[in-house]
């Protein structure tokens, strides 16, 4: 099958495909839901994707990589189509931790506590459903699955060396301990993240728009600690 430029239909099952994985499970997931939830046939599911597999691989490429539907030369996609995934995956985690972590390591005195909430969400977001699907499957990717676990634990300590950091300026309030409020700007900031695209509380108030999720979480995590109220 050639790849249609104009055809929508590879990123609606890819994004139910996602929140399929996320509510019932890699196992227990199976085409007959998904073609309910995207609205595309199983046939149709089968001309992109060469079973359930590969529809579980793309829509972790999709997350890491948005443009990826766009870029496929020719359908159907089969798991050969994925044998550098593991890699790429722990590439981008490692990217965004080498990034978000940048400032901190500088000691950069302009970098506030405000700007590390805006750009902790806006690199940590666009992984919020990547965090869900993994959390909620760890077994189809053990490796990626275990990198994510592995960059969990070194985000939380670049999250607790800002705290530190920005209360000894005076920057936030003082913390008798900064692991758990690390720990909560983090978990924090995947929630939201994920919630743009999905609400498990909520199915029919999905796809909050990005800049209103920004706004409720970093406001809400900027007066839960900051000393300039």
């Amino acid at each position: 099958m050639e790849n249609a430029a104009a055809d929508e239909r590879p990123e609606k099952i890819l994004a139910s495909a996602a929140e399929l994985f996320i509510k019932v499970g890699f196992r227990k997931a199976n085409m007959d839901e998904l073609s309910r939830g995207s609205g595309v046939s199983v046939g149709g599911i089968y001309d992109f994707f060469e079973n359930k597999t590969c529809v579980f691989y793309a829509a972790l490429k999709q997350i890491i990589d948005h443009a990826f539907c766009g870029s496929i030369t020719a359908f159907p996609l089969r798991q050969a189509d994925f044998v550098g995934l593991e890699s790429e995956c722990t590439a981008a985690m490692a990217e965004f931790v080498q990034t978000f972590g940048a400032p901190l390591r500088k000691r950069r005195d302009d970098y506030t506590y405000a700007d590390m909430l805006s750009d902790a969400f806006d690199m940590l977001s666009p992984f919020g459903m990547g965090s869900l699907l993994l959390k909620a499957n760890p077994r189809v990717c053990p490796v990626v699955f275990k990198y994510f676990n592995k960059t969990c634990v070194e985000l939380h300590k670049l999250f607790d060396g800002y705290l530190r950091l920005f209360q000894s300026r005076g920057e936030i309030r003082p913390l008798a301990d900064t692991d758990l409020p690390a720990r909560f700007l983090l978990e924090s900031i995947y929630w939201w993240g994920s919630m743009i695209h999905y609400k498990d509380f909520d199915p029919a108030n999905a796809h909050i728009p990005r800049d209103l999720a920004k706004l409720v979480c970093t406001q809400a995590l900027y007066r839960a600690y900051s000393n300039k109220q």
